[in-house]
């Protein structure tokens, strides 16, 4: 009974001890903290999984086709550089609308670090970069 309990909390200790680094969430929920086990120092990062759509999607994007600016977001419009026009949106959660003249837009959203991705029924999936000038 001992040598099972022994090796119960050796396994445990062994699992524990795996990984290198462990992420711990902050109270405030803006930036995580990560602890290097090796090391036990702390690192702050920043985490986009911290943030909401409404505030990922805020900035300047361009695509694969321009060295350009397309748009920029902005928090109720989409400013389109070359046409020299706003639009209103709309978020909810990982849902985007965007309301031009003659039709709706509609697509899901999601991000991958400075990727913002969309995938709709009329264009499928479009990915734009976060424009850095």
């Amino acid at each position: 009974m001992t040598r099972k309990i022994i090796f119960f909390i050796l396994s445990l200790t062994l699992l524990s001890c795996n990984s290198k680094e462990t992420l711990l969430k902050s109270d405030l929920g803006q930036n995580d903290i990560k602890i290097d086990s090796v090391t036990n120092k702390k690192k702050n990062i920043k985490s986009s999984e911290n943030k909401s759509a409404s505030e990922q999607i805020i900035g300047i994007w361009t695509n694969q086709n321009s060295e350009n600016a397309i748009f920029e977001i902005q928090k109720k419009t989409i400013f389109y550089i070359d046409q020299n026009e706003n639009y209103e949106y709309s978020l909810d959660k990982n849902k985007i609308q965007i309301k031009y003249p003659d039709y709706t837009f509609d697509a899901e959203i999601s991000f991958d670090n400075d990727t913002l991705i969309m995938i709709s029924q009329k264009n499928g999936q479009t990915k734009y970069w976060r424009f850095k000038e």
